[in-house]
C-alpha cells in the first residue's frame, strides 16, 4: 500500500494538475459604468480573499453586463474553486458501454482510501479506453474499504479527477472524471501483503 501512495505522491508533485480558482487571464479592470470612481481589485485577488473567508464562490459579471430581472446572461456567471487531484481506479459498475462509473481512492493522511464515485466527464473515447483495460483487470474484493457495489480491480489505472471540495467524511465533493494519466496498464500490481490477502 505504501507503494501504491508513492506512486500518486509522485502524480501529485506533476504538472498534471491545474491552478485553483477562475481563469489565468483574470486582471484589474475599470469600472467607469458605474459612475463611482472606483477600481475594481484583480479578480484572482478577490476570489481567493472571498474563498478563505469560507464563501462558496462569487458571482462575476462582465464590466458591460446588465441586470435583467429573470433572464440568465452570459455576462453573468458563478465561479467557484476546483481543484484538480490523481486517483487510481479501485473498481466500475457495470454499463452499456463498458462501464457507468468508476469507484476511485486518493492518498489521505498517508493512506490509500476510497475517495468517491465518478458519473459524469467520460467520452466516448475514454470510455473505451477504460472498459477494455479495466475489464482485464478484475479483482475478488475492494484494495481497500469501500462502501458501494461494484466490480473491483487491481489498482494499476489512474485518473485525473476535478471537484469542488473535500466533505467532513473525506469524499470528493462534484467531482467528474477529467482524463486518464500514466502509469495506467503498465504497473505491475501494487498490492500489499494485506491487500493481497483480500483476493
Amino acid at each position: 500500500m505504501g507503494q501504491l501512495a508513492g506512486v500518486i505522491q509522485q502524480l501529485l508533485r506533476s504538472k498534471q494538475e491545474v491552478p485553483n480558482g477562475p481563469a489565468d487571464s483574470a486582471q484589474e479592470i475599470d469600472s467607469n459604468e458605474l459612475g463611482l470612481g472606483i477600481k475594481e481589485i484583480a479578480g484572482k485577488e478577490f476570489f481567493a480573499e472571498t474563498i478563505a473567508q469560507g464563501h462558496e464562490g462569487v458571482v462575476a459579471k462582465h464590466v458591460s453586463g446588465r441586470y435583467r430581472p429573470g433572464q440568465r446572461s452570459a455576462g453573468w456567471r458563478k465561479i467557484k474553486p476546483v481543484h484538480v487531484i490523481p486517483c487510481v481506479v479501485i473498481g466500475y459498475t457495470p454499463g452499456p458501454d463498458g462501464f457507468h462509473s468508476l469507484l476511485v481512492g486518493a492518498e489521505r493522511e498517508g493512506t490509500l482510501r476510497y475517495v468517491g464515485e465518478l458519473t459524469c466527464g467520460f467520452t466516448a473515447s475514454a470510455k473505451a479506453e477504460g472498459a477494455a483495460g479495466l475489464q482485464q483487470r478484475q479483482r475478488a474484493k475492494p484494495i481497500v474499504a469501500c462502501p458501494k457495489r461494484a466490480q473491483w480491480v487491481e489498482p494499476e489505472w489512474y485518473c485525473q479527477v476535478k471537484f469542488l471540495e473535500w466533505t467532513a467524511h473525506d469524499r470528493l465533493h462534484g467531482a467528474s472524471f477529467q482524463r486518464w494519466i500514466a502509469p495506467r496498464g503498465i504497473l505491475a500490481p501494487l498490492a500489499t501483503g494485506r491487500a493481497a490477502s483480500a483476493r
